[in-house]
């Protein structure tokens, strides 16, 4: 809920756009098809370019692993490049609802596999995979503001408010 003491010359309009601004904050669903599609070409991008959720490079292959994907050449933790299972299974489920918009990614049929491969074993250095990139969260929290703030709302674009705060 909003509170609004304000000394403006102009209280009507201000009002008007904090009430605006609070119903908007009552409805989010906009935003969840636009997140749910950022949060999964983040993965994508991120598991191609061999870089972990913090934007560190995952470590290399060993020589022997290499040898034994006869061919398939593509990046540590996607042999198959964007047809591995890591890229093709991976799943966002976003839930938007009053005054909160809550997402969270994985794979339901892949788990096991990639716990190991985040957290490596004895013989397996860990390849982190889990979780968002920075940017992708910096860009809902963005998507979020623009929404919220009526300024010009339309998905993937941060409008005024956007570019003033962002």
């Amino acid at each position: 809920m909003f509170s609004l003491v304000t000394r403006s010359q102009n209280k009507g309009l201000l009002r008007e756009r904090v009430a605006d601004m609070a119903k908007r904050c009552g409805d989010l669903t906009p935003l969840a098809e636009p997140v749910r599609q950022r949060l999964i070409e983040g993965n994508r991008e991120a598991i191609l370019q061999g870089v972990s959720p913090d934007g560190n490079r995952v470590a290399p292959l060993k020589r022997s692993t290499i040898k034994r994907r006869e061919g398939r050449s593509g990046p540590p933790r996607a042999p198959g490049f964007s047809n591995s299972r890591v890229i093709t299974m991976y799943e966002v489920k976003v839930i938007a609802g009053p005054q909160k918009l809550t997402f969270t990614g994985g794979w339901p049929d892949f788990e096991p596999i990639l716990g190991w491969l985040d957290k490596g074993t004895r013989k397996m250095v860990a390849r982190p995979t889990m979780g968002f990139r920075q940017a992708d969260l910096d860009w809902v929290r963005g998507e979020m503001k623009a929404y919220v703030t009526g300024d010009g709302y339309a998905p993937g674009w941060r409008g005024f408010m956007g570019r003033l705060f962002g």
